[in-house]
C-alpha cells in the first residue's frame, strides 16, 4: 500500500522540506513517484530509478526520502504489484511555505558609539504566528552587543570600530509555528567610526570690536583626526560675532579658523569690560557620522572708549619745563582683568620766536620772546 508519513512539508530551501516516508504491504513490489520534488534517499531494497521514481520490495520504514519543491501541492504515487495484480495509491501533499522577510537597519548611515534598532520588514509567515531568532553572523571588530532576543526588532548597541569602517552581519530566524517552516536571513551593514572630537588650540583673550576698531578679529588653530564638514560656532559673544566660512571642508590636521568679533558696550572711564565666550567645533564625516564638540573659552574685552584730556596748565609755560596733561580713568575693573596703558602722541606743535619793541621802529627796550603750542591726544 501507500506511504505512511503523510507529515506536511515546507517549501525549499529546507530543513523543512526533507521529508522521510514509509511503504506498507506486502511482498510485492513498489514503485514510487513524486511530482512536485524529487527522491534524494532510499533505504535498501529501494533503488533510484530516476530523480522522481523509485522502486522496492515490501514494507520497508523511510523506505524514501522526498526533497520538495516551492510551496503548492506535490502527489506521490504507489503503484503495488503483487503476484501479477497491480494497484495504484496516490496521496495529494500540500507544501506549505517559508516565511520570506528582509531585516531593515534604521538608516543608511549606522555610526559607532550608538545603539541601532534594525527590524523585520514585510514578513509574509503564511497565517501562523512567528517567533523571531536573532543571532551575530559576523562582527570582525567586535564592536556589537545583541539586545533582548525573540522581537520583531533588535536593539544592537555598538563601540566605536577602530578604523573608518567595520563589517557587520546579523542573522534573523523566523518560524511559523502553526506550520514550524522557518526562513533564514542574514543581512550585512557596515558600521562607520564617529570622528574625534576637534582639539581647538587656546586662546585666553582678545579684544571685540569698537566704534574706533570697527573690524576685529582672533585666529583658532583646530586640529581633527579625520577629514570632514567642521562647524565652528561662538556662545556668549556680542552681537556681530562672525565665523565666516562655516562649516568648513576641514582637512586632517590642524588648520586656522578666523573669528570676527561684534562690538561690546564702551566704559568712558576705562574701566576693562569683558565676557567669556565659549569657541565650539564639531566634525561630520564623510559618512554622515558627527563627533562630540571641542570647545574652548577666551575672554574678551571691550577695547577702552576715547577718554576726556584735563590741561591744568601752570603759567608761564617756559622751554624744558614739564606740564600736567592727565586722563581720568580707573586702572583696573576687577580682579585678574587687566590695567590700561596709555601711548601719547603729540600730534600737533608750532613755535615762534621775535622780538618786542616799547617804541616801535626803533631799537629801544626791545626783549626777546618765544610761543609754543602743543596738541596732545590720548590713544590708550
Amino acid at each position: 500500500m501507500a506511504s505512511q508519513d503523510r507529515s506536511l512539508p515546507c517549501a525549499a530551501p529546507g530543513p523543512g522540506n526533507v521529508v522521510a516516508y514509509s511503504t506498507t504491504g506486502g511482498p510485492g513490489t513498489h514503485t514510487i513517484t513524486v511530482v512536485g520534488g524529487t527522491i534524494t534517499a532510499v533505504t535498501a531494497p529501494f533503488v533510484i530509478g530516476t530523480p522522481t521514481q523509485a522502486t522496492g520490495v515490501g514494507a520497508v520504514a523511510n523506505a524514501f526520502t522526498v526533497t520538495w519543491g516551492g510551496a503548492g501541492t506535490g502527489t506521490i504515487s504507489d503503484e503495488y504489484t503483487d503476484a501479477g495484480c497491480a494497484a495504484v495509491e496516490t496521496y495529494t501533499i500540500t507544501i506549505n511555505p517559508n516565511p520570506t522577510f528582509s531585516i531593515g537597519a534604521p538608516s543608511p548611515t549606522l555610526c559607532g558609539n550608538q545603539a541601532h534598532t534594525f527590524s523585520t520588514l514585510a514578513l509574509v509567515n503564511g497565517g501562523g504566528a512567528p517567533t523571531y531568532l536573532w543571532a551575530e553572523a559576523l562582527d570582525v571588530d567586535g564592536i556589537g552587543t545583541l539586545g533582548a532576543n525573540g522581537n520583531p526588532t533588535m536593539i544592537v548597541t555598538f563601540t566605536n570600530p577602530p578604523a573608518a569602517t567595520s563589517s557587520y552581519s546579523l542573522t534573523l530566524t523566523v518560524t511559523n509555528t502553526t506550520t514550524t517552516c522557518a526562513a533564514t536571513v542574514t543581512q550585512a551593514f557596515t558600521i562607520n567610526q564617529v570622528p574625534s572630537a576637534p582639539v581647538i588650540t587656546p586662546v585666553a583673550t582678545a579684544c571685540a570690536a569698537s566704534p574706533q576698531n570697527p573690524v576685529s578679529t582672533t585666529n583658532y588653530t583646530i586640529t581633527t583626526a579625520q577629514a570632514g564638514s567642521l562647524a565652528v560656532n561662538v556662545t556668549g559673544a556680542p552681537v556681530g560675532t562672525v565665523v565666516t566660512g562655516s562649516p568648513f571642508a576641514q582637512p586632517v590636521g590642524a588648520v586656522a579658523r578666523t573669528i570676527t568679533w561684534g562690538q561690546l558696550p564702551q566704559n568712558a572711564a576705562l574701566v576693562p569690560q569683558s565676557v567669556v565666550v565659549t569657541i565650539n567645533a564639531q566634525l561630520t564625516s564623510a559618512a554622515g557620522c558627527v563627533s562630540l564638540v571641542g570647545s574652548t573659552n577666551t575672554t574678551l574685552y571691550a577695547r577702552p572708549a576715547p577718554a576726556p584730556i584735563t590741561f591744568a596748565p601752570v603759567l608761564p609755560f617756559c622751554v624744558n619745563t614739564p606740564v600736567p596733561i592727565n586722563v581720568a580713568v580707573a586702572t583696573n575693573g576687577g580682579a585678574g582683568q587687566p590695567g590700561v596703558n596709555y601711548a601719547w602722541v603729540s600730534w600737533w606743535h608750532s613755535s615762534e620766536c621775535g622780538w618786542t619793541s616799547s617804541r616801535p621802529h626803533t631799537s629801544d627796550h626791545k626783549s626777546w620772546w618765544c610761543r609754543s603750542e602743543v596738541n596732545y591726544s590720548d590713544r590708550g
